[in-house]
């Protein structure tokens, strides 16, 4: 399949996954899947794990947030910098998100900034390895221990990647994880909560037993997304075909959005569901595949940074922790340099250039002007694609196009750091 670049577009499928899914419409795939997931975890991360298999990272928050007993009244510290879908379980279990600031050089949370803004109704602290580089864990942890806070790991965007030579996911009370159509490895929709904490995993287990299954009819919908990507995908380009298919196909229903057309604060009926045999499926086909698809990732990510080192952007940490599900740089043209992509028929990407991703950030009780490293990062920030299927020729013409158009917009001031972040 010809596939041009696009970032956006369910990059991690690959020819084998459109046929599974195609299968797996017609035959309802293997009922054992969701078992097969959750055994895949547990042998990923060890057997002391106790691991709940949901319809999306935001089921999987939502559950843990219960189980926890998060409610009315409580606090919980997240990083402005983020995305609606970290923010909306914490909103639906009526507790009130609390916005701290970020280390401008890795995109995730400051422990120090998070230290700020603990009060006595403070819960618990989630932290988010953005575009799959890890947190500062160590902190994090001490953090949690001195003030008997929850900590939480948001592994949306990290499954494979390291801190200190061990998985995260493995140092909070609990993590979750995402199986989005754009994430590490995609069902389209799905998730994972994991906790080792016997009480906590008890409490999740009686929560789980209520849970509901995802609608059937929700489930052909994604079922339908990667093959009606594989007809688009090769036309994407082409007067904008592809992107009026996959426009046509949500707006008559045929798809289902990311994002489901509500208030933040009221919980759509569709979550928290359980992982559906059918996506658990196209999952477990996407898990056999991860120490590739890393891997994959980690070479362009090497590839950027010797081609893009004097190229008066800012850099990403490189780390052998980091498995760089999106390669971001910083650069004062970033919005420019986004547009110029478009025209030159290169989906570049924009996480997050929007503080809050997804909703306006008034709306989840962020206030303008408290987090202000965050703020100024999302004004120059730009996602290169690392997916499993970006070629080394396109990766090399992502590069190239990155340096021409800096020249052509006019350097940016030295200051802004141009440099590898070892």
């Amino acid at each position: 399949m010809l596939r041009p670049i696009n970032i956006a577009v369910s990059p991690n499928l690959e020819p084998d996954d459109f046929w599974l899914a195609f299968k797996t419409l017609i035959t309802g795939g293997d009922l054992q899947a969701p078992t097969k997931v959750t055994q895949w975890f547990k042998n990923y991360f060890g057997s002391r794990f106790e691991v709940f298999t949901y319809n999306s990272g935001r089921s999987a928050l939502y559950s843990l947030l219960q189980a926890l007993g998060v409610g009315e009244g409580d606090e919980v510290i997240v990083q402005a910098f983020t995305c609606v879908a970290a923010i909306e379980p914490i909103l639906w279990c009526q507790a009130k998100p609390i916005f701290a600031d970020i280390d401008a050089n890795n995109f995730n949370l400051d422990p120090n900034a998070a230290l700020k803004k603990i009060t006595p109704h403070t819960r618990a602290i989630i932290v988010q390895h953005t575009f799959g580089q890890p947190a500062n864990l160590a902190a994090f942890v001490k953090l949690c221990h001195d003030k008997n806070l929850l900590l939480i790991e948001d592994c949306a965007l990290s499954l494979g990647a390291t801190y200190k030579e061990k998985k995260v996911g493995t140092f909070g009370d609990v993590a979750f994880f995402s199986f989005g159509r754009d994430k590490v490895i995609s069902s389209v929709f799905g998730g994972v909560a994991l906790t080792q904490d016997r009480i906590i995993a008890k409490k999740l287990a009686e929560k789980y037993e209520s849970t509901g299954p995802s609608p059937r009819l929700w489930v052909t919908q994604q079922l339908l997304q990667p093959l009606i990507t594989g007809l688009a995908l090769p036309v994407y380009n082409f007067w904008g075909l592809g992107k009026f298919i996959i426009w046509l196909t949500q707006k008559t229903g045929l798809l289902s959005p990311v994002y489901p057309e509500k208030s933040v604060t009221e919980r759509p009926s569709l979550f928290p569901a359980k992982l559906s045999h059918q996506l658990a499926t196209l999952a477990l086909h996407q898990l056999q595949k991860l120490d590739r698809f890393n891997a994959h990732r980690r070479m362009v990510a090497a590839l950027y940074f010797k081609l893009l080192s004097h190229a008066n952007v800012k850099l990403p940490p490189k780390d052998k922790d980091s498995i760089y599900l999106r390669f971001t740089i910083q650069t004062p043209q970033a919005e420019q340099l986004f547009h110029q992509a478009q025209k030159s028929g290169l989906l570049l990407g924009s996480w997050y250039s929007d503080i809050i991703t997804a909703a306006d950030p008034e709306d989840v009780g962020y206030r303008i002007g408290s987090c202000p490293i965050a703020e100024s990062v999302a004004e120059k920030i730009l996602n290169l694609p690392t997916y499993p299927t970006l070629s080394e020729k396109q990766a090399i013409k992502v590069s190239e196009f990155i340096k021409n158009h800096i020249h052509q917009l006019g350097h940016p001031e030295q200051s802004e750091g141009s440099h590898i972040a070892d």
